[in-house]
């Protein structure tokens, strides 16, 4: 899948995360080479001749990046960059290397690993990178799209508190995690009181009584906030946070709440990180992940809770749109081929039945492509994926699988049911007003109703419907056009 629209790369280019798109087809044609010549054990093969990670490095090519990445490493543009590569990617950065061709030539169509970069003027940058294959790459590796995060300062702020208590006070006042020092004694004496109550289970208790948890947030007293968490919440000053903490939480941020509270209790010292959901004073949605370290030496003291939330709501935004792009085309904002056939297969399994299966062709396409131009062809797929999208509603799935071809899956719907909507389809085809000199919108539809056991069946049938339809169609219009073309020499 490449990036086809204007909308796509502005996107591409405007996401506040460092984005990468890569051509891995190098490296898939080396590795083939190298799996003939005998290679069973990716891992093992790299890691005997390290040589050989560079020669696959030398095969990715960086197809585009935005402009965070280039921000990132110092880099006007891409031909910079590239003219860097070989300071930007040390040694250090072999392992992950490594473990990037080990996932891929498993079949894996997610990567993720951490690895050490320097940017331009030579600085050290920790990253973390989430990578996929696009659809439509599976087999060639010719299009993998990379997020990259800068986790230096998380890094850095991590070792900084371990190395010194002294310099904790300076780093929680400067550090660009965002942090927060709370007393939670009086929480401790709410859960207290309960199992006096003959409450034996708490983290149970506080599942089962969300209420609580509300309660529980008046209890919290907030004793710091560095500069890092005012900004993260869009406060000026720490008055304003003690006083309406509550504001910041959503439902969402209920569970790792109940989930830090419950590992306290249970002697928890220092607790891994959760993925937390608040919100800022302006109404925006921040994801973190938030950790709490218990400051005291005694497990039963509550009163020093230091809270670290590393902002990942860029990540968050990045891993919504990455998964929006596996799931979707980006021309016609429908499913895709990938999504139809996960959905097929789920179908299989579970039904619920019958499902009736329409394949549709779109009439006409390549005709328009050569007579106006791939922007008209462009046009009129998302006409027909409007029509498509208004007529087939929920539970009815909506993919387009080809070019100009299109999958309806309509669990539940029967052959009468489905021949009402065909009609309907047509005729919301027929009354679509065509753009200027272009043909009317028309479907070759091909229908088949499955009932348990028959869906792959159901399918063939479908599409061999379709493909007869497609014929008749373009007969008939043929003739047409001859005709016409007869009464015009007349």
């Amino acid at each position: 899948m490449a990036l086809d629209t204007a909308f796509d790369m502005a996107l591409f280019d405007l996401t506040p995360v460092s984005l990468w798109l890569e051509d891995y087809s190098g490296v898939r044609r080396r590795m083939e080479r190298w799996a003939a010549e005998g290679m069973t054990d990716v891992r093992r093969w790299l890691e005997d001749d390290p040589a050989r990670v560079l020669q696959l490095s030398a095969e990715i090519t960086v197809v585009r990046i935005n402009r965070r990445a280039l921000a990132l490493y110092g880099a006007r543009d891409l031909d910079e960059l590239r003219a860097h590569f070989s300071q930007i990617f040390s040694a250090a950065s072999i392992p992950a290397l490594i473990s990037e061709f080990e996932a891929l030539w498993s079949g894996a169509r997610t990567l993720t690993s951490f690895s050490i970069n320097r940017t331009l003027d030579g600085r050290q940058v920790d990253i973390a990178l989430d990578g996929v294959l696009l659809p439509g790459a599976e087999h060639d590796w010719s299009r993998v799209l990379f997020a990259i995060r800068d986790i230096t300062a998380r890094q850095q702020a991590i070792a900084a508190l371990a190395r010194s208590e002294a310099r904790a006070r300076a780093l929680f006042a400067h550090s660009p995690v965002a942090m927060m020092l709370l007393n939670l004694g009086a929480v401790r004496d709410r859960l207290v009181r309960l199992t006096q109550d003959g409450i034996a289970d708490v983290g149970r208790y506080l599942e089962d009584n969300p209420q609580v948890l509300l309660e529980v947030l008046a209890d919290i007293r907030v004793l710091d906030a560095n500069e890092a968490l005012l900004t993260l919440f869009g406060i000026s000053d720490l008055a304003t946070l003690r006083g309406s903490l509550p504001r910041f939480f959503s439902a969402e941020s209920l569970p790792p709440l109940r989930a830090h509270i419950a590992a306290l209790w249970n002697g928890d010292h220092l607790l891994g990180e959760v993925e937390g959901h608040n919100v800022a004073a302006d109404g925006r949605e921040i994801w973190a992940q938030i950790r709490v370290r218990n400051l005291t030496d005694d497990a039963s003291d509550w009163s020093e809770m230091l809270v670290a939330l590393n902002d990942i709501t860029a990540r968050k935004q990045a891993e919504s749109y990455l998964a929006y792009l596996s799931y979707h085309d980006v021309l016609t904002g429908l499913h895709n081929r990938f999504f139809h056939l996960e959905t097929v297969e789920r179908l299989r399994r579970q039904g619920p039945w019958p499902v009736t299966v329409l394949m549709i062709d779109l009439n006409d396409l390549k005709g328009v492509n050569d007579r106006f131009g791939h922007a008209a062809g462009d046009a009129l797929l998302r006409r027909a994926a409007q029509v498509l999208t208004a007529t087939i509603l929920p539970p009815g799935m909506v993919s387009r699988i080809g070019g100009d071809e299109f999958a309806v899956l309509l669990p539940g719907l029967d052959e009468a049911a489905a021949s009402t909507l065909i009609a309907a389809l047509e005729t919301a085809a027929g009354t679509l007003l065509p753009e200027p000199d272009q043909p009317p919108l028309r479907f070759s539809i091909g229908a088949a109703t499955a009932g348990r056991g028959q869906l792959a069946a159901a399918l063939e049938q479908a599409d061999a419907r379709m493909y007869e339809a497609k014929r008749h169609y373009y007969r008939t219009h043929d003739r047409r056009h001859r005709a016409d073309e007869g009464l015009a020499g007349d």
